[in-house]
């Protein structure tokens, strides 16, 4: 495409000229080095696939689980931006659950039991889960207000306090499915628009 952007035709076949003898010197001279510059190109995309692929496997981790095992489930649910921003997003947790495997799907998904109040698809790549040992819940469960995107859904449930910060006015805000520490400072005509 970017070829076709550039010169405004497509680009030429490199099709491989082998064995068959021209009659004119410098075409066969020019077609046997375009064929060695093809392997070329052909075994250095090649090694470089390789690299890539060895650098990128390092940092696999090859884990099957069963139907009926317990797993962490990875998520990274950011607050929406527009709304509000949490003061402790980096101190959340990264791992919810346990969770039970339904069943695998494909070489690298699996099906979870999620809870009925999750509104996300409940089908994950092997990378974002981690096997439960034992049967204590050590972190929270998924938010039941995390969206499809990844997203929390939130709405204010009650004002805790006012101040006047620089040209706006302040309010505290506490969020439904949210606990009182969770409450922030938001501007009141984003909360009002």
């Amino acid at each position: 495409m970017p070829f076709l952007v550039l010169y405004g035709r497509d680009p030429p076949h490199l099709v491989y000229y082998g064995k068959v003898k021209t009659v004119v010197g410098t075409v066969e001279q020019y077609l046997e080095e375009r064929d060695r510059m093809l392997q070329e190109l052909k075994r250095n995309l090649l090694k470089a696939q390789q690299q890539m692929k060895t650098h990128a496997d390092g940092y696999r981790r090859n884990e099957n689980f069963a139907a009926g095992d317990r797993v962490y489930l990875k998520l990274r649910p950011y607050q929406q931006r527009t709304v509000a921003r949490q003061v402790n997003e980096k101190l959340a947790p990264r791992y919810f659950g346990p969770f039970e495997v339904l069943e695998k799907i494909g070489l690298v998904a699996y099906r979870l039991l999620l809870p009925n109040t999750a509104r996300i698809h409940n089908v994950f790549h092997v990378s974002q889960l981690k096997h439960a040992i034992g049967n204590r819940v050590a972190t929270p469960n998924l938010p039941a207000i995390l969206t499809e995107e990844m997203e929390v859904l939130l709405q204010p449930e009650v004002v805790e306090g006012v101040r006047e910060g620089g040209r706006d006015k302040e309010v505290l805000t506490r969020w439904q499915g949210l606990p009182e520490y969770e409450a922030t400072w938001e501007e009141f005509v984003v909360l009002n628009g």
